[in-house]
């Protein structure tokens, strides 16, 4: 099985450089652009689903996608969110730094398990990350490319625990809006592959 990841495209909290997470921002005429370039390059491949975050600027960004495969499923899961900030949304890193410091490099150096107030730790969103590829396992083979519109959070844990096998290079990898990361599984598990359709 072929897996495709999709970083949907850019919102103004992520122009403004806030933390995002759960809040519901829509993706901005940037964002719209990325998708559209994204999507043209998918065009190409031969998809069996479509699997998006239920957040709007996955959704949009997968639905743009999808006007591209008119007879694929587009598939919405609360499963591919963002890891929820708490507290942080909708603030920047220099707002958090200003009045809880000590927190925000206590989550940085080990968001495993230390959590936003009201948020949640990495260790929760892996959880989530693991139901959705066990149930896609089940109903997907070998000669299926599958979709996936997400988030950086979820794309960099994916990359750093099942592609690298080491959850601690959770920041050595970052994906740009509109940005892929293809991969597939093998009998070793998942191993990156490179994507570039003419």
């Amino acid at each position: 099985m072929r897996l495709i990841w999709v970083r949907h495209g850019e919102t103004e909290g992520n122009r403004q450089g806030r933390y995002v997470g759960h809040w519901d921002d829509p993706i901005n005429e940037r964002g719209r652009q990325q998708a559209r370039m994204v999507a043209e390059r998918l065009s190409r491949e031969r998809v069996s689903a479509i699997y998006t975050s239920d957040l709007c600027r996955a959704k949009e960004t997968a639905s743009i996608i999808a006007a591209h495969h008119p007879l694929v499923r587009l598939t919405i899961t609360p499963l591919l969110r963002e890891c929820g900030f708490g507290e942080w949304e909708g603030r920047t890193y220099d707002e958090i730094a200003a009045n809880e410091e000590i927190h925000l490099r206590r989550w940085y150096d080990d968001p495993w398990c230390v959590s936003p107030p009201g948020g949640e730790c990495l260790q929760e969103m892996e959880q989530r990350i693991s139901r959705w590829l066990e149930a896609v396992a089940v109903c997907y083979g070998s000669g299926d490319t599958l979709v996936a519109v997400a988030h950086a959070g979820p794309i960099r844990l994916f990359h750093a625990k099942w592609v690298k096998r080491n959850p601690r290079a959770l920041w050595d990898f970052s994906l740009p809006h509109g940005g892929v990361l293809a991969v597939r599984r093998s009998r070793d598990g998942w191993e990156e592959e490179p994507w570039n359709p003419s």
